[in-house]
């Protein structure tokens, strides 16, 4: 039957309260007990009762629908109805809710009230990755002096003259500390021959490099100095920590792999012998 939701207290009771689950309208006190209209099939003002959900030859399923109508889902043309109106005032109570063919009239217009959604949590803003070029210190070396930076890209420690991959500035200089490193090696190098240099112990780099050497660390060694005058400058250097080379091993001479004209000669002289 049809009542007023609120009490005259404003609350509203138990059996008053009705879910949605998966097309069923369930008592919220008791939800094995659905909405239904028991029968194979609703007809013009049959009784809208609360059944055992899933209860055979009882049509229970439902849709809401934009205008409004509460349909079953099993004969669309059905919907529900509050029995001789909504008017009157008061007089809305204890009115039984009735199959009918659906016409949108006022009194078949329901509607399912839902709670507010709970307000969503912002996305939290990621943490930016930390750069991997321009830095002053990175993985153990050190820019003590000047405008180049560390490139740490390829996983090893770079360093780079400033404004790499563009030309370096004239009159420039910087002074690089590498620890923990036992050698580097070259991956672009283009400076002015002779007078823009970089110095690594005893080892000294200028020009356009034809080949790029793996450069062993002498002993003591830790620093790469960098100078440039002011003049003709080209598009720099980048020099990366990398593994020493191991000395090539000494090769060996196999006795028993004679050429086969020395073990004809031999064996010829010695069959001689002992003739």
């Amino acid at each position: 039957m049809a009542y007023w939701c609120v009490g005259k207290n404003g609350v509203t009771s138990d059996n008053m309260k009705f879910v949605v689950e998966k097309g069923l309208i369930k008592c919220k006190a008791k939800p094995d007990m659905c909405i239904s209209f028991v029968g194979k099939k609703p007809v013009k003002s049959g009784d809208i009762v609360l059944a055992k959900c899933g209860k055979k030859d009882t049509v229970q399923k439902i849709n809401m629908y934009d205008d409004k109508t509460i349909r079953f889902t099993d004969a669309l043309e059905f919907g529900f109805n509050v029995y001789g109106g909504i008017g009157d005032g008061d007089k809305i109570n204890t009115r039984p809710i009735k199959s009918y063919p659906v016409t949108a009239a006022n009194n078949e217009a329901f509607l399912f009230r839902t709670p507010v959604p709970p307000t969503p949590k912002p996305t939290p803003v990621p943490t930016p990755s930390p750069p991997l070029s321009g830095l002053k210190e990175a993985k153990g070396w050190k820019i003590v002096k000047g405008d180049c930076t560390i490139d740490i890209t390829s996983g090893e420690p770079c360093a780079v003259t400033p404004n790499y991959p563009k030309p370096y500035k004239d009159e420039d200089a910087c002074l690089v500390k590498m620890t923990k490193t036992k050698a580097v090696k070259p991956e672009v190098f283009i400076t002015e021959k002779y007078f823009d240099e970089v110095k690594i112990g005893s080892t000294k780099l200028s020009g356009p490099l034809k080949k790029n050497p793996t450069i062993a660390l002498e002993k003591g060694v830790d620093t790469l100095e960098w100078t440039a005058d002011f003049y003709l400058g080209g598009k720099g250097w980048k020099i990366c920590k990398t593994k020493k080379k191991a000395p090539p091993l000494p090769a060996v001479k196999d006795k028993k792999d004679k050429k086969p004209e020395a073990k004809a000669k031999a064996k010829a002289k010695a069959e001689g012998k002992k003739k």
